[in-house]
């Protein structure tokens, strides 16, 4: 529902404005400064409603564990739905691996250090991410701070270090870290509680040293 009101909403001002701006004799170049100014409030208010669903539904996860039909992971999962649906959107098309797309992940509550290049969305949980200086997050890496044992919802910190590089498609499972300088190669997964000690390449399901 927010979505499709941020886009009405959109279309009736552009289209208000549009008029305004014809009518007044404007050129090509004041049209695209509008334009631009309209999506950055756009992704503004989207990237803002988000962050205050994020805090009002779940507030500060931790290390814990939840049965199935309990209300936190039902608001958790509400939560990953605003950010897919309302948040990736308006960001993912412009702002991966930029300084912005890193700001919005420290207001969700990742921990994510200087000069990070992230070009995936899958941090599931991001109160219980850390992410060194230097590192990069492929496309479709996935950070999966929970998994579900028995209809029971486990959640754990992801830790990874400085100049850390994790492959397109690999996965990170709770409680896994990977230390500095190491290589996640793609396609792989860490499994829950393993090392990845640093200075090595790994590779496979499960992470072999290379």
């Amino acid at each position: 529902m927010i979505p499709g009101a941020l886009g009405h909403a959109f279309f009736w001002i552009l289209l208000a404005v549009s008029s305004d701006l014809t009518s007044d004799g404007f050129g090509a170049a004041t049209w695209a400064l509008t334009v631009g100014f309209l999506t950055l409030t756009g992704t503004a208010l989207s990237v803002l409603t988000v962050v205050a669903a994020k805090w009002a539904l779940v507030w500060k996860v931790r290390r814990s564990k939840h049965h199935l039909w309990t209300s936190f992971v039902w608001r958790n999962e509400l939560v990953w739905t605003f950010i897919e649906s309302l948040a990736m959107p308006a960001l993912a098309p412009a702002f991966l691996e930029t300084p912005a797309f890193n700001l919005f992940w420290r207001l969700l509550g990742a921990r994510i250090g200087s000069n990070v290049a992230i070009s995936t969305w899958f941090l599931d949980d991001p109160d219980l991410i850390s992410v060194g200086d230097h590192s990069v997050l492929a496309r479709s890496s996935d950070l999966q701070t929970h998994l579900f044992q028995d209809r029971v919802m486990v959640l754990g910190a992801v830790e990874v270090g400085r100049a850390v590089t994790v492959g397109d498609g690999s996965f990170l499972l709770p409680e896994s870290k990977v230390q500095d300088n190491a290589r996640i190669a793609s396609g792989s997964v860490v499994p829950r509680g393993e090392v990845a000690v640093s200075n090595h390449s790994w590779a496979g399901n499960p992470i072999q040293a290379t």
